[in-house]
């Protein structure tokens, strides 16, 4: 059984006693709490924990039957059959642990894409992206800090098992954020495998057209979804991008007058980076035809981080502003479409549209989480825009996860 509580407290003692108060009430005893905190609660994450499993995931918000909340926290109690593990490494190692891993018939993925686990280890990594002129190099020192979205879903696809990830980026990102707990205890930078023995029904979407086989013709469609400004080539390697043309991510975009921010360093310490830009690269599958795309800022960074492993990626790019054609009305439609439980709703949507959203999720009565970049594989019956490889979704715009229990 699955039910929910929420509570919109921003003092973590009262929030937590407030859920486990509506616990104590549930019909059935839960075995697992999946408890999801806003901003205003990460700090004192540990508050919440009850004497089973508990595992706190940081949100951009939440949705209720009553509304859509960017404070409090939103908890589900189940009383089913699952196991819990937290696998630690770098992105090999821990993607050999998930190989090995018992997989049930559903499984979620909770881990920070990107991670600094302090100031010091941040200066390092930065000082060493500085020094070095070699790609392939920059790309090694991006796997210590990114976990990347397909090469996470690969054991799960290769193996047949459904899963859909939160690749947690906050929108304010800062050292040693996000940060995960399992029972109280902080996880840094780790991925935590919840693997159920039970079928969900799951539907991804990222409210664009179907691709075309065709890369050209696929193009074309996504003319007409974003502002296309021009097709580019890329210096990339598989975690790591150099030069846009013959120029740095800062040039290029200063060439087309986007200025942003600085000071990178003095963003992440003091907590004023924004992981969320209208810009960026659109990159073409050379496996699916389909496509991913990267949000740039132009930082003062010789080589750029990928989100994704772009080894099976094009060498040329688009570079776009982001819009969403049809706009709030596409959203509804699709939505309408649907029928679900729970909704994993990308929190770049919400910045786009704010209000509009709050009214739209009033009138469907559901729950849900307002996150980032939620990436599915399992059985894809149409052309998604951005299945990149075969049977596995991800993108850092746009796309959103149902779920029916």
């Amino acid at each position: 059984m699955i039910e929910f509580a929420y509570s919109l407290k921003n003092d973590a003692r009262r929030a937590f006693d407030e859920i486990k108060s509506k616990a104590e009430n549930l019909d059935f005893k839960p075995n697992l709490a999946i408890v999801y905190l806003t901003e205003s609660l990460q700090k004192d994450a540990k508050v919440f924990k009850f004497n089973f499993n508990t595992l706190c995931i940081p949100v951009e918000g939440f949705i209720t039957p009553e509304g859509v909340w960017t404070r409090g926290c939103l908890c589900m109690f189940a009383d089913i059959e699952y196991s819990l593990n937290v696998f630690k490494g770098n992105v090999n190692e821990v993607v050999e642990q998930l190989r090995n891993a018992e997989k049930g018939k559903f499984n979620l993925l909770v881990y920070p894409l990107f991670y600094v686990e302090s100031r010091y280890a941040f200066l390092g990594k930065y000082l060493r992206l500085k020094i070095t002129s070699d790609l392939e190099k920059a790309s090694k020192i991006y796997e210590n800090l990114i976990y990347p979205m397909n090469t996470m879903l690969r054991p799960f696809r290769d193996e047949s098992k459904e899963a859909v990830s939160l690749n947690l980026f906050p929108i304010k990102f800062g050292i040693g954020k996000p940060q995960i707990y399992v029972n109280g205890e902080r996880v840094g930078r780790g991925v935590v495998h919840l693997s159920f023995d039970r079928e969900f029904v799951v539907d991804y979407t990222d409210f664009l057209p179907e691709r075309q086989k065709d890369i050209e013709q696929t193009k074309e469609i996504l003319k007409k979804e974003f502002q296309f400004v021009e097709e580019v080539k890329v210096k990339k390697s598989r975690l790591a991008i150099g030069n846009i043309g013959e120029l740095s991510i800062r040039e290029y975009l200063r060439k087309h007058r986007i200025k942003m921010r600085e000071d990178l360093e003095k963003d992440i310490e003091e907590e004023e980076f924004l992981g969320a830009t209208p810009y960026g690269l659109l990159f073409f599958s050379r496996e699916t035809g389909g496509v991913a795309g990267l949000g740039l800022m132009d930082y003062d960074l010789k080589f750029y981080p990928s989100l994704f492993d772009l080894t099976l990626f094009e060498n040329r790019a688009i570079f776009f502003g982001e819009k969403l054609s049809g706009g709030i009305s596409k959203i509804a439609s699709e939505l309408n479409k649907k029928r679900f439980d729970f909704i994993l709703f990308d929190q770049y949507i919400m910045l786009m549209f704010e209000e509009k959203i709050v009214d739209l999720f009033k009138k469907r009565k559901k729950y849900g989480i307002i996150t980032s970049c939620p990436s599915y594989t399992g059985n894809i019956e149409r052309k998604i825009m951005t299945e990149i490889e075969n049977k596995i979704a991800v993108n850092t715009f746009l796309s959103t996860v149902l779920i029916n229990f």
